[in-house]
């Protein structure tokens, strides 16, 4: 997912609300990895941060799947989309609010201005969603 934008966004676009907070959560990207011997019975998928926030060469385990079958997968892939998903839903509300605003400016000024933001919250969301649902 790209965090720029391909536009100009008009003088109401700024929103002060729209602040960017730190999480509590292990940040993101995270990623699918498989751990063990396949085969093996302590074969299985594991969630693990992309990012070392500790600076340390291991990468942190956000959640250890049962075994390496297809449904242990799925539900690792969409675990492992929870940051994507979020930032998503945050760059899609801020989207909407944006068009909301732009709107209630002068819709037909800003018609092609809220065209472009509304395209960009959903292609963000799109991505998210195939991060969740990975093709077998």
């Amino acid at each position: 997912m790209s965090n720029e934008s391909k536009h100009t966004d008009p003088e109401w676009y700024h929103d002060p609300g729209a602040k960017t907070t730190p999480t509590k959560h292990t940040p993101g990207p995270w990623d699918v990895q498989n751990k063990g011997v396949l085969g093996s019975r302590s074969a299985r998928h594991e969630v693990v941060a992309g990012v070392n926030v500790d600076g340390s060469k291991n990468l942190p385990t956000i959640v250890k799947m049962p075994d390496l079958s297809s449904r242990s997968y799925a539900n690792a892939a969409l675990i492992a989309a929870v940051p994507d998903l979020l930032k998503a839903l945050k760059d899609a509300a801020n989207e909407m609010s944006c068009a909301i605003t732009g709107l209630s400016v002068d819709p037909a000024a800003y018609a092609d201005a809220i065209k472009q933001r509304l395209e960009f919250g959903e292609e963000n969301a799109r991505a998210a969603i195939a991060k969740a649902e990975p093709k077998p």
